[in-house]
């Protein structure tokens, strides 16, 4: 399994980013978002330091598969894809969280996401069911698997059934 796929830069590749180079690029692309109200993700600037936070969580996975560490990089990597909009890498990210780290506390949570997001950014409610009543049926124990479960129930209602649930209506 590629955990990543992208990472072009060799010496990334070769050697793997250390947990406090990504920090320190965390830190720089953090103080920008905090310092910036209206973040221009467009901007050249704040593009070159998602693609290097993006390149950093890839590579530090990459290199460290089976590290506990490997499998958060790849949570803040698909959160950072899908805050910039792409939700179909984020997706993908979060599957390789799943498959890669199953018995991961984190695996249930990136299961979530992977329906939410299916759910919200690319309207596909029927995916998304299935990948919630996935998730309780592999992780039943796991408070994700509530959240799953209530999801379902909400989407699986009609409008007239959600318009009567909400006005409190018999």
């Amino acid at each position: 399994m590629s955990a990543c796929g992208g990472v072009t830069d060799g010496a990334l590749q070769e050697a793997g980013p250390s947990v406090d180079e990504v920090r320190r690029a965390e830190t720089v692309f953090g103080a920008r978002l905090e310092s910036d109200e209206g973040v221009d993700w467009a901007s050249e600037d704040v593009e070159a330091e998602v693609m290097q936070l993006l390149r950093l969580y890839a590579a530090y996975a990459n290199r460290h598969h089976g590290d506990s560490l490997a499998g958060a990089m790849l949570m803040r990597r698909a959160d950072l894809l899908q805050g910039r909009g792409d939700a179909e890498e984020a997706i993908r990210q979060w599957v390789d969280v799943v498959e890669g780290y199953p018995k991961d506390p984190m695996a249930p949570e990136a299961m979530f996401r992977i329906g939410f997001a299916r759910e919200t950014a690319l309207g596909d409610t029927t995916e998304a069911m299935k990948v919630y009543s996935e998730l309780a049926r592999v992780y039943p124990e796991s408070a994700w698997a509530e959240q799953a479960l209530s999801s379902v129930k909400w989407l699986s209602f009609s409008e007239e059934q959600l318009l009567r649930s909400l006005s409190n209506q018999p």
